[in-house]
């Protein structure tokens, strides 16, 4: 696995080549892996619809509760650990939790 540092070099090099940005881009920096996602390492933690609670099985895309206090937040951004900067970070935060690290993500539905 990577460490912090690497992660970090890593942000340097593309805040030097002007790849790495504040706010929207209009494109994509880099193509988008086997399932036609892209961008999505390190942004930051992100919203899930879902509650937070251990996951019952194996199972790909589990149900969550569907009560709870906390919601599920995703991901991290580059400010964090590398095991936090990855889109499978899982965490359970308060709904009231506000900060400059967690957003949301917009998506459409696409046939598979």
């Amino acid at each position: 696995g990577s460490k912090r540092e690497d992660i970090i070099g890593k942000v340097q090099y593309l805040i030097a080549k002007k790849k790495l940005v504040h706010g929207n881009r209009e494109k994509m920096i880099y193509p988008p892996n086997a399932w036609g996602i892209f961008d999505m390492h390190g942004n930051v933690f992100e919203w899930c619809h879902d509650f937070y609670g251990p996951y019952p099985d194996q199972s790909t895309d589990p149900t969550g509760p569907i009560r709870g206090k906390q919601r599920v937040r995703r991901g991290g951004s580059f400010v964090r650990s590398a095991h936090q900067s990855r889109s499978a970070s899982r965490h359970s935060v308060e709904p009231s939790w506000r900060g400059s690290e967690t957003g949301f993500r917009l998506v459409i539905g696409y046939p598979l």
